[in-house]
């Protein structure tokens, strides 16, 4: 994306980051953890009878380290390397810079259809169909395929809308027979 489409007014539409959702599993988790943890402050505090949870976590490290602890250090680490490269991993592209003084930016999924309608508006198009993927925008006519210069008109129709916006940059048209209802 460069600086010239949009210099300085505001930032690029995102999809939500993947740490998003782990950052929230990991909440969750943490809050049932503090809930067993403050009930077990509450029945060591209070004159119950019940026993607490927690106790019996700790006993197993009263006297010496278990054999499973090392194995389990190292697997903590490694989760931790993921959630660290889980949370400095960029996020998804969702949205295509249009050319304009302010900040204005839309999906291909609206680029597409706003082709489609153009591509309609054409003589000689009695349907069009189109589609964004990466930096092409395909688009599918139909209408007489016998007329040479359909397809150049309707590039020629699109050639604002592809001029607008940051990506696509490359326009097929591809001119189909159109079918007629029985």
């Amino acid at each position: 994306m460069s600086d010239t489409v949009n210099p300085g007014y505001g930032q690029e539409p995102r999809a939500n980051p993947f740490a998003r959702w782990t950052t929230i599993v990991i909440g969750i988790l943490l809050v049932a953890l503090a809930v067993i943890a403050g009930r077990d402050i509450w029945v060591l505090s209070s004159q119950t009878t019940q026993q607490p949870w927690l106790k019996p976590v700790f006993g197993l490290f009263n006297e010496s380290l278990p054999s499973w602890i090392v194995p389990a250090s190292i697997a903590a680490m490694i989760i931790g390397l993921i959630l660290v490269i889980i949370a400095l991993k960029p996020r998804k592209r969702t949205h295509r810079a249009i050319t304009s003084p302010i900040s204005l930016w839309t999906r291909p999924v609206d680029i597409s259809r706003m082709a489609s309608q153009t591509a309609r508006k054409v003589p000689g198009v009695s349907n069009a169909h189109s589609a964004v993927k990466g930096s092409s925008l395909s688009v599918n006519v139909a209408g007489d395929t016998t007329d040479p210069s359909l397809a150049e008109r309707v590039e020629a129709a699109l050639a604002p809308l592809v001029n607008r916006v940051d990506s696509p940059k490359q326009v097929k048209v591809r001119v189909q027979q159109e079918e007629v209802n029985k």
